[in-house]
């Protein structure tokens, strides 16, 4: 009976520990068991820790879903080949500014206080694009 109460608080504590790092794991990645790497971007005296959406799949779903965004935070969507692109705030819960950059990462203009109740309106950059930061519309 000793045994067999040693080899049960055994499993429960593997399974215990198997839990934590599956915990661990989703801490880093978003809602949607996405991966984004991190770069740091500076704008006059602010810096902006911005989630780079690089893949198609991560660019449509920008920060949708997400119930904030801290001030210093922000996604950075990198395309392949400057042209017009069209944002949405479909599934947003806060409003954003979004900055516009060409290929030489110049900003070109800015687009401020998009508000989700927007949706389904888009929101185009002003000229061909090979950048765009979304940051909190609070700081910019």
């Amino acid at each position: 009976m000793k045994r067999f109460l040693i080899l049960f608080l055994i499993i429960i504590f593997v399974i215990g520990i198997f839990i934590g790092f599956n915990s661990t794991r989703h801490d880093r990645t978003t809602k949607n068991n996405f991966s984004y790497q991190t770069t740091q971007i500076q704008i006059g005296t602010t810096t902006i820790v911005a989630e780079i959406a690089d893949t198609p799949v991560k660019r449509e779903l920008g920060l949708s879903g997400r119930l904030a965004l801290p001030a210093d935070r922000g996604m950075l969507f990198v395309y392949p080949e400057p042209a017009i692109q069209g944002f949405w705030m479909k599934d947003m819960h806060f409003p954003i500014d979004i900055i516009w950059f060409d290929v030489n990462k110049k900003i070109i203009g800015a687009t401020k206080n998009l508000r989700p109740e927007s949706y389904p309106q888009v929101f185009y950059s002003p000229e061909p694009i090979k950048y765009a930061l979304e940051i909190n519309n609070k700081i910019y």
